[in-house]
């Protein structure tokens, strides 16, 4: 499932926190303080939303390469987004993401239409993206 782009979050790579975090899943839940409402979570990305600024992360992630940092209001270009993430301006996802294909909100190009009926079907989950 893709998860909701926020005013400003930080986008981890779940395999890089397997790989280079000396602790669980959970325990870096917990440590980076991920758990509010606004943050999010899929197979593959973990998400920490702020109002302001973003996550810090242990020293040995390498922006881009482990995490980025996104901010609605800045421009995705330089992001790639990434080869890794995929984004369109309202979700964020992992390129291997299985919802790629099963969920219409990988729609790398939606037009206001579905953007309106997305909100509706979500009971208004979208309504800080406006």
């Amino acid at each position: 499932m893709p998860i909701v782009e926020r005013l400003n979050q930080t986008v981890i790579l779940k395999s890089s926190i397997k790989l280079k975090y000396n602790g669980t899943l959970n325990e870096f839940k917990i440590e980076f303080g991920w758990g509010k409402d606004a943050d999010g979570e899929d197979n593959e990305l973990l998400s920490i939303a702020f109002m302001n600024g973003h996550s810090e992360v242990p020293d040995n992630f390498i922006q881009y390469l482990d995490y980025v940092n996104l901010s609605r209001y800045d421009g995705k270009s330089e992001y790639g987004i990434k080869s890794w993430l995929k984004t369109n301006f309202a979700y964020v996802w992992h390129k291997d993401s299985i919802s790629v294909n099963s969920n219409i909100r990988c729609d790398k190009n939606p037009t206001m239409d579905k953007f309106q009926q997305w909100i509706e079907d979500d009971g208004g989950t979208l309504k800080d993206i406006w």
